[in-house]
């Protein structure tokens, strides 16, 4: 059994939620907790002397450099602060989904990313979470029924989707997600290799 990068097949055999004897529920608190964390956080870093700081930079960078701010610091601090986040979600869908690799990254997964803060406000930390909960809750799953007609709302008529089990599935013995694609030319992929 083989842990880790396997080239151009990504990682597999992430197994800690199933191996520890996680439920989907337990997943599910866990990862609402994360969400919980998360938000409060900013939501206090947002209305403490680093938000006001941000917002200084973020309106008007002249004007906040003129008051003494080091701006290059400002940004570069913003982009810690938003990586390090980026990077816990990561890992916690990594874990979810027991398997990573390029094509779950996609074109769709970054307008998803661009699209929740910009419809939920950009200035608004709770708006966010709204607009992921309306897109993924209502817009992806809530219309799941609709089958591919689905796509015509969320995705356009002829771009690739890309469906992953959760980490508790074992499909062919591996835990590969596996691409499907809306205009039939290929189907549900194959599992490559085994457990074993």
């Amino acid at each position: 059994m083989k842990i880790g990068p396997a080239g151009g097949e990504g990682f597999r055999q992430i197994r800690f939620f199933p191996e520890h004897g996680w439920s989907t529920l337990d997943v599910l608190m866990f990862i609402w907790l994360f969400v919980a964390l998360v938000m409060a956080a900013l939501w206090w870093m947002d209305r403490s002397r680093a938000g006001a700081v941000l917002r200084a930079v973020g309106e008007d960078e002249v004007a906040a450099q003129s008051a003494g701010l080091n701006v290059t610091a400002v940004k570069v601090a913003a982009m810690t602060v938003g990586g390090f986040i980026a990077g816990l979600g990561g890992g916690i869908f990594a874990h979810y989904t027991a398997h990573i690799e390029h094509a779950q990254f996609g074109v769709a997964l970054a307008t998803f990313a661009i699209a929740y803060p910009i419809l939920g406000g950009l200035s608004s930390v709770f708006g966010t979470l709204i607009a992921v909960v309306f897109v993924q809750g209502f817009l992806i799953e809530g219309l799941r029924f609709l089958g591919d007609w689905r796509n015509l709302f969320v995705r356009g008529p002829h771009s690739p989707r890309y469906e992953c089990q959760a980490a508790w599935t074992y499909r062919c013995g591996d835990d590969r997600c596996h691409q499907t694609f809306s205009d039939s030319q290929q189907g549900v992929g194959q599992c490559s290799n085994s457990r074993g």
